[in-house]
């Protein structure tokens, strides 16, 4: 299983002080960054394919003064016309 965070990270000091402290707190977890991403992406992948605990994630990220946020998955998200669609057929 793997999670993706939008954050505010810019510099590789901060990211790697991240990293660190997330494997020290999360060890099933690893963790990793792509700053070339316009949204500085946060990877959380779980090593025994086990749900990853956002909210502690978000925790501990935050704690260390980082802004992040969860990117939803947006394949399994319905797009405004199924929306559309959908409600007409309920509708019907």
């Amino acid at each position: 299983m793997v999670e993706i965070f939008k954050t505010n990270v810019k510099n590789i000091e901060v990211a790697d002080q991240c990293i660190t402290i997330l494997n020290e707190q999360c060890p099933s977890y690893k963790a990793n960054f792509d700053l070339m991403d316009i949204d500085n992406i946060l990877r959380i992948k779980s090593e025994q394919e086990i749900e990853i605990d956002i909210p502690n994630i978000l925790q501990i990220v935050k704690s260390l003064g980082i802004e992040i946020e969860l990117i939803n998955d947006e394949i399994n998200q319905p797009t405004p016309l199924q929306e559309i669609e959908s409600a007409r057929s309920r509708n019907t």
